[in-house]
Order: C-alpha cells, then structure tokens, then sequence
C-alpha cells in the first residue's frame, strides 16, 4: 500500500508539474448561490490592473509568497482532498451528486485546507482563491465561479466558516499526522452542516 501510495504521489507531482506549466484556463464570472441567503458577486472592472500585494507580486501571477512552491501545494491540496473524497465516498456521500448549496460546504472546507498549507502570510490570497476554486471544479465537478462566489460569501454563513475552520484544523492536523481526525474531516463537515 505504502509503494502504490509513493507512485500515486510521484504520478500526481508530475502530473501537478506539467499543469503548472501549462497554466489552467480562467475562472468565469461568480453568479451562484451560496446556500446562506444570496448574495450579489462584486463587479470586476477589466480595465483595472490587477492588485499587487505587499510583496510586490502580481496577484495574477502564479506566485505564492512565503508558502511551498506552487506544485507542491497543488500536489498536497489534491492528495488530502482525493482521501477525503475516498472517505466521503466510503460513507455514502457522493459529493459529485449533492446540491450546489451543499457543494459550497466542500468547497469551504477545502479554502480553509489550502489556506492551512499555504501558512499565514497569504492565506486569503487571489491565487489561493483560484487554485481552490480550480481543483474543486476538477475533482468534484463544480463551476469555478460558484467557488470563488462561495469563498467571496464564506465569512457571511456561519456553517460555512464552520466548514473552513474544519479544513484549517483537518490540513494542520494532516501535515503532522499523516491522517485527518473525524471530527474535522471532510465529510463530518458536511453531514454536520447540511439536512442531507
């Protein structure tokens, strides 16, 4: 088990690479629900240059200061959300197949994952948004828009900040421990905070 892991991760760090390099195609404009009461996605001006942070760093470039090199965040993110889709799935709980309102708790708790992994410094970063935003809509099929939408509202529904504080507590836990305790995991977070 231990050498099939070692491959997958080794095939997963290639795969991550050859993605980092070739870039991931653009998020759509947000306009879903988040599941709290609705809320308006803020308009985004085309003409603007993009923020810089207080590094210096173009929030569009795929940079993140102060936090593991982009693929290895890429690779990590992917590897703890692919096992607690394994165990969600062990569970009986497709996310694939739930509501979008209950899709913004899994992508609550996978923000609040990478945000763990990425550390303090640029926690609430622009790139993290995206590639949150990105692996979501790969690995559970939801629109990249409604993730960034539902990340932009997280602070606004309190099951969803309960999601993000979940993934926060699951990543850190993750990172020392090689596994995810079950009142933090992924699929706690959700049977919690939804009528499912």
């Amino acid at each position: 088990m231990e050498i099939s892991l070692a491959v997958l991760m080794g095939l997963l760090a290639v795969r991550m690479t050859s993605l980092a390099k070739t870039g991931w195609p653009t998020a759509l404009p947000a306009s879903s629900a988040d599941g709290c009461p609705p809320r308006v996605a803020p308009e985004l001006n085309p003409h603007t240059p993009p923020p810089t942070s207080g590094f210096g760093v173009r929030l569009s470039e795929p940079q993140l200061v102060g936090a593991p090199d982009r693929t290895e965040l890429i690779t990590q993110l992917h590897i703890l959300l692919s096992l607690q889709e394994k165990v969600c799935r062990e569970d009986g709980l497709v996310i694939e197949t739930l509501p979008d309102v209950v899709k913004n708790y899994a992508v609550a708790w996978t923000y609040g994952a990478a945000s763990s992994l990425v550390g303090v410094s640029t926690r609430h970063s622009a790139e993290v948004i995206d590639l949150t935003a990105r692996l979501v809509a790969k690995k559970i099929g939801y629109k990249q828009s409604a993730a960034v939408q539902a990340i932009a509202t997280l602070t606004k529904c309190s099951s969803m900040l309960a999601c993000y504080r979940n993934g926060l507590e699951s990543a850190d836990y993750w990172l020392q421990h090689h596994h995810v305790p079950a009142e933090t995991a992924l699929n706690r977070s959700i049977s919690s905070n939804a009528f499912i």
